[in-house]
């Protein structure tokens, strides 16, 4: 046998281990597509259950959102209506303390001019109550002397 011979047996089988090379080499690459198809299934299964998830999520979350708008918006008014309601009692407190202010005035007003109108009459009550007094008291005076004087009478008849 020749070098030529030997050669193109040489490639020959050179050729059946490229090709067996080759062929394992596209078998295991078959494998790993067919695992890589079967991962991107189960990922596509994955995303599209994160996708309705993340779906379901954002809906909650903008409902969320608009429940506290709308609670934010009620709790503006009630903050709205206790402020206005404080406006109303201090705006009340203010009126009561007028009128209170006014009524006293007015009463203070009106004792002084009843005391200056009736003065006079205080001022005559006072003399006659004076003049009674007076009576009163030489009355007593009167009553004590005639008393002494019953007394040392009785006495010198005796």
């Amino acid at each position: 046998m020749g070098i030529i011979e030997i050669s193109v047996a040489l490639i020959a089988v050179a050729f059946v281990v490229l090709v067996i090379y080759i062929v394992k080499t596209l078998l295991t690459v078959q494998q790993s597509l067919q695992e890589l198809s079967e991962n991107m299934a189960t990922i596509e299964r994955r995303v599209d259950e994160l996708s309705r998830e993340t779906t379901a999520l954002i809906r909650r979350t903008n409902q969320l959102t608009e429940d506290i708008y709308n609670k934010s918006q009620s709790l503006n008014q009630l903050f709205k209506s206790a402020e206005e309601i404080g406006q109303a009692t201090r705006q009340v407190s203010s009126s009561m303390k007028e009128i209170s202010s006014t009524i006293m005035d007015s009463v203070t007003r009106s004792v002084r001019q009843t005391a200056i109108k009736h003065q006079s009459t205080v001022d005559e009550i006072m003399k006659y109550v004076t003049l009674f007094l007076d009576l009163w008291h030489k009355w007593q005076s009167y009553r004590v002397q005639k008393d002494l004087d019953h007394n040392k009478g009785g006495m010198r008849d005796g």
